[in-house]
């Protein structure tokens, strides 16, 4: 796990400078390339294989591919084996020898059979190309500035603060997006910063300078009728999630550097931490508890004895969260979307000084199985306007009118998009226009497209609802675990968002997801293995914060203002936010 920087051009002193200003993501070593053609730079995070062999900028052994990478390879032990039965030697036991090797053998299409978290650069003297790639769902950071003519990349956009000449303004469209939606698609408020979308690689001919953008995996595309029937009419599908989850969890305890989980107390991070343990004796679990009424530690505590594990609790209060939240809110270069940002940064700061590396997370389980209370929310109403619409319909016209507003007043408009916005249908007649707006609709448009071999509409709409979070929503939650884990040296593992789970989960009838009186059915089906029922049945609490109390102001319009402050001065931007 490590950081990564770059430029289409040769300067020692600027690379250099940009590693230093990620050196929070790598404590443990940096490196730098640089030849006439490009720069290329890493800060490491020792993870895997501690010894020197694993530095980088690491290169094949002919010295004409150069990688700086970023993540982990979770399915590299089988990709090495096959390489070693076609003759190929190793000199390390990392994953990024074995991308480079996958990459000598297939080129740059190896990132559609990479599973793990990741996002590398890779230059190649020979054919003169820079790739850029980043992982299926985006778990790992990349941004990008290109003019035309030159390139230079990041994991975190506080390292362009070091290319003083870069001609960076506010993007306001993003900024009305936060402050609507407490979320940012773009990943940054910089016009000209923009992020590698997930499942992406850029290539750069160094000569003409032309880049070309191609995506390799797509979630629709792996939404299919034969697998959704398969799993519709499959009596085993307990036994099979129960079997992937094993196999996952596994995989990702492989690691050179000690590695805990975080236990909140709820069934997602609950369920990876029982599995866990069946696989490591000793595991130390992590829990935040808040002071007071939010306090859930108890259910955390149930676990830990139950398990046997090791329990370390990190209190989080008023005066903790004001002395820490500005310092989220650098490391994210973006006013927080959640307030619990300082909750993760503290939990992973204290594993850190306990001596760990590495944390696995329940993250990404709502998304993928239907957690979230306002999935069922969604699917009642789908049944409430199917079933009274016919009856109102069929009423006399001066009675029909004044039904149908107060019966679409209690179950809510049907617009997709409005749906996703935190103020209601009519920031789509305001906004409709502008890009964010237009991408989720579209992104609903291409999973309703993809489920429509489905006959029932209300299985079609609410997996549609769902399943959009993959390609919106659910990028907050991976940048908030990133920058806050990275920010204290330490990698955040996410489980759930395994490709082999990934694919297993968008392929699932509805009735395992949701259900009129629960959420995520078939993967509690699954916890009840392992977990007691008063953990599993409970309702999910979430991690709300008293923002108000504790800030005396509004949460999104305090961390914006110190995002002004901070980060906005920082990095030399042109125009002002209004």
């Amino acid at each position: 796990m490590c950081g990564i920087n770059g430029f289409s051009w040769s300067d020692r002193r600027l690379i250099e400078e940009m590693n230093r200003c990620l050196k929070h993501r790598g404590p443990d070593d940096d490196g730098t390339f640089v030849n006439p053609d490009v720069s290329l730079g890493s800060v490491r995070l020792a993870i895997l294989d501690l010894s020197e062999s694993g530095k980088m900028p690491m290169s094949n052994q002919s010295k004409t591919i150069w990688v700086a990478y970023n993540g982990e390879i979770y399915n590299f032990k089988k990709l090495r084996t096959d390489l070693e039965r076609a003759g190929r030697r190793f000199v390390s036991n990392t994953d990024t020898e074995v991308l480079i090797q996958c990459y000598e053998r297939d080129g740059i299409d190896c990132v559609k059979y990479l599973n793990g978290i990741f996002a590398f650069s890779l230059y190649d003297s020979v054919d003169g190309c820079l790739y850029l790639a980043r992982d299926r769902l985006g778990i790992k950071p990349l941004f990008y500035y290109y003019d035309g003519d030159k390139l230079v990349f990041s994991s975190e956009l506080k390292a362009f603060r070091a290319v003083a000449e870069l001609p960076l303004s506010l993007d306001t469209e993003s900024i009305l997006e936060y402050r609507l939606t407490k979320n940012v698609e773009a990943e940054g408020f910089f016009k000209e910063l923009k992020p590698l979308q997930p499942a992406s690689v850029l290539k750069l001919e160094l000569n003409t300078k032309h880049i070309d953008i191609k995506t390799y995996y797509d979630p629709c595309s792996a939404l299919s009728r034969t697998a959704w029937t398969a799993n519709k009419f499959d009596t085993e599908l307990v036994d099979k999630l129960d079997r992937l989850l094993n196999e996952v969890i596994q995989d990702q305890l492989v690691s050179d550097a000690p590695i805990g989980s975080i236990c909140s107390g709820g069934v997602d991070s609950s369920l990876v931490t029982a599995i866990a343990r069946q696989y490591v004796d000793d595991l130390t679990v992590f829990n935040v508890r808040v002071k007071g009424s939010l306090d859930e530690s108890k259910y955390a505590k149930r676990i830990a004895r139950e398990l046997g594990l090791n329990l370390i609790i990190e209190e989080l209060d008023e005066i903790k969260f004001k002395d820490n939240i500005t310092r989220c809110i650098g490391l994210e270069d973006l006013p927080l979307c959640h307030p619990n940002s300082v909750g993760i940064y503290l939990i992973s700061k204290r594993a850190k000084e306990e001596g760990f590396s590495v944390l696995l997370s329940g993250e990404g389980a709502d998304e993928l199985f239907g957690g979230y209370p306002r999935y069922r929310y969604y699917y009642v109403r789908m049944w409430l306007k199917k079933v009274l619409s016919p009856l109102i319909n069929g009423l006399p016209d001066r009675y029909e009118q004044l039904l149908k507003s107060s019966v679409y007043e209690l179950i809510g408009s049907d617009d997709f998009v409005s749906c996703l916005l935190e103020d209601g249908a009519q920031i789509i007649f305001d906004y409709h226009a502008l890009p964010w707006v237009k991408n989720r609709s579209a992104s609903k448009y291409r999973f309703s497209q993809a489920l429509d071999f489905l006959d029932n509409s209300i299985e079609r709409e609410t997996l549609t609802y769902i399943l959009k979070d993959l390609s919106y929503y659910l990028s907050s939650l991976l940048r908030r675990s990133d920058r806050m884990a990275m920010g204290v040296g330490l990698e955040m593992r996410v489980p759930f968002l395994d490709n082999r789970l990934l694919d297993l989960a968008v392929n699932l009838p509805l009735k395992y997801k949701v259900t009129a009186f629960d959420t995520k059915p078939l993967l509690k089906r699954v916890a009840k293995r392992y977990l007691p029922s008063s953990i599993v049945n409970r309702s999910k609490a979430g991690f709300d914060l008293p923002t108000l109390e504790w800030l005396g102001e509004d949460f999104r319009h305090f961390c914006y203002a110190e995002w002004q402050k901070t980060v906005m001065q920082a990095m030399n931007v042109r125009a002002s936010a209004e």
